[in-house]
């Protein structure tokens, strides 16, 4: 008895395995896609959703050029002790309208970094290309210009190592690098 139960649970395990192996293996008739074509179906969903919310976060430059349709800039020069936040913002204004209500909607790259001693003190670049505000404060600087080609805006926090020669020597490094 104990023979033929031994013998029906490695027949079921043979199966199993079988079944398994077949439901994960691709089929000689379906080639692995391409890295192009499995990015494409990801790239068209956060399309889709920077479109309906208004707000996207990635991760790389790359991936900000290829759903902002412009190449980020960056500044070549970054002050001491300041790294790059792990996300960068993509916007769209007139996110979520129908179509045709809401005229353009220009899209913006937000790229931030913070100091690694106090993470309150950041400064933050936004480009984009249509105009927008710099909006200015008291406890920040904020500087707004235009290459021809983008709009940019850089603001920062007037704390720590940041003051207003630094920001502008950030400014005037953006696009340099």
């Amino acid at each position: 008895m104990k023979g033929k139960m031994l013998s029906h649970i490695a027949g079921c395990l043979v199966a199993l395995s079988l079944v398994l192996a077949s439901c994960t293996s691709p089929s000689p008739e379906e080639p692995e896609p391409t890295p192009a074509e499995a990015e494409k179906p990801q790239l068209e969903q956060m399309e889709k959703d920077l479109a309906e919310r208004g707000v996207l976060n990635v991760s790389t430059l790359e991936e900000a050029a290829e759903i902002a349709g412009f190449p980020p800039a960056t500044p070549a020069f970054i002050p001491e002790g300041f790294r790059r936040n792990s996300q960068i913002m993509i916007s769209q204004l007139g996110a979520g309208l129908p179509e045709g209500m809401g005229g353009s909607r220009p899209k913006y790259i937000d790229i931030m970094w913070m100091w690694e001693e106090d993470s309150s003190v950041w400064f933050l670049l936004t480009q984009g290309e249509k105009e927008f505000q710099v909006s200015p404060s008291t406890d920040r600087f904020s500087l707004g210009w235009n290459d021809g080609n983008l709009y940019y805006g850089l603001s920062g926090m007037l704390a720590g190592p940041l003051n207003e020669d630094v920001l502008n020597q950030i400014a005037g490094s953006v696009g340099s690098d």
